[in-house]
């Protein structure tokens, strides 16, 4: 139980560290952007909806960890539960990475594509992509071992 505390409470820091920035920070960047840039003040509804989405998003992969970290915390990681929450995250992921590819296009076809934007976003479609593979792999493993644990314990 004490190996969980501490990434349990990171992630409790990470979440309480999000919220401020979807609330207060992202509106706040987005007003001042369509007033330094009016050109691009059409663009700023779509591309702060699509930052609270990523944002909330996040928020969600860190549920599904905590949640996972609290099965392994009671020593039932290898159970039908941990399913759910290994759906839940891999679905956030992936829905991650479509943002990102939305997120993309927004930049390349309204703008031309800055960049720096355009290669920041396309590294993260890249780790998102990457990071659900291998959460992909990683649930593949969980059954497996989930049913060898219900194997074991009904021999047991």
């Amino acid at each position: 139980m004490l190996t969980t505390r501490l990434p349990q409470g990171l992630i409790i820091l990470l979440m309480a560290l999000v919220a401020p920035i979807q609330i207060v920070l992202l509106p706040s960047m987005s007003r001042e952007m369509a007033r330094a840039a009016p050109e691009f003040a059409h663009l700023r509804w779509p591309l702060l909806a699509l930052s609270e989405t990523m944002l909330l998003l996040a928020d969600v992969v860190l549920v599904a960890v905590l949640g996972l970290l609290g099965l392994v915390a009671r020593q039932i990681l290898f159970s039908g539960r941990s399913v759910g929450w290994v759906d839940l995250l891999r679905g956030a992921i992936w829905a991650e990475a479509a943002c990102l590819v939305i997120w993309l296009a927004v930049l390349w076809f309204a703008t031309g594509g800055p960049p720096a934007a355009t290669i920041a976003a396309a590294l993260g479609l890249l780790a998102a992509v990457t990071v659900a593979l291998v959460v992909t792999a990683l649930k593949a493993l969980l059954l497996r071992a989930t049913a060898q644990s219900d194997e074991l314990a009904g021999v047991i």
